[in-house]
């Protein structure tokens, strides 16, 4: 049996996230919270920044959201434990705003240090418009690039992106989760497959289940 892959959670840079003071959300928070996630991940999600609950628990991608997000990897066939998860910012925001640009600016360094500890991976799945800007660029109509019937990715020299609606998002939003749950999360499913099998480019031909 091999041995365990190290986890981000436990590594030196995740010591610097949790005593990082560097801008004045640190002054908001229960905690900094880390990302978390095997050094072999091979799929790697972004979110925004801590909410309330993270903020608490002190790991990223928990709470109802949470709950969304981890049966979503669980439906493409993949655990909460074999992915690696991180936010653009490691801090709370009063009263959950979203982090201004000079916050993404002071947190980068820790979040691209944490996007490169995850040295094998092959997708990155963004959820929402700072996840998704953090890859792609600056976006005016985030449902433009959310659509993933119509360009379900974009590719770096060595990963993919998938462009996604936040699961907090999808659960304040009726017609937007009723399409994901009918088409979109196909289409998610087969990129992900794809690029774990195959590499890139991607080839989709999108056909199948439903998610429910």
């Amino acid at each position: 049996m091999s041995p365990p892959s190290e986890r981000i959670e436990n590594s030196a840079i995740a010591e610097e996230i949790r005593a990082c003071t560097k801008c004045e959300c640190s002054k908001y928070t229960t905690q900094r919270v880390p990302g978390i996630g095997p050094k072999d991940a091979k799929i790697v999600a972004i979110a925004r920044n801590p909410g309330a609950t993270e903020d608490k628990v002190g790991a990223p991608l928990v709470g109802k959201a949470g709950d969304l997000f981890n049966k979503i990897v669980q439906w493409m066939g993949h655990s909460r434990d074999s992915i690696g998860i991180l936010n653009v910012t490691g801090c709370f925001t009063p009263e959950n705003r979203p982090p201004t640009e000079g916050e993404i600016i002071s947190c980068f360094p820790f979040f691209q240090g944490q996007l490169d500890w995850f040295e094998q991976k092959k997708v990155v799945l963004a959820f929402g418009r700072e996840a998704i800007q953090s890859q792609i660029g600056p976006v005016r109509r985030l449902k433009e690039v959310v659509n993933v019937l119509r360009k379900p990715a974009y590719e770096t020299p060595t990963y993919g992106v998938i462009p996604m609606w936040h699961p907090s998002f999808l659960l304040r939003n009726d017609a937007e989760f009723d399409d994901f749950r009918k088409e979109g999360s196909l289409v998610v499913k087969e990129a992900v497959g794809k690029a774990l099998s195959n590499g890139l480019p991607w080839s989709l031909d999108v056909q199948g289940e439903l998610f429910s």
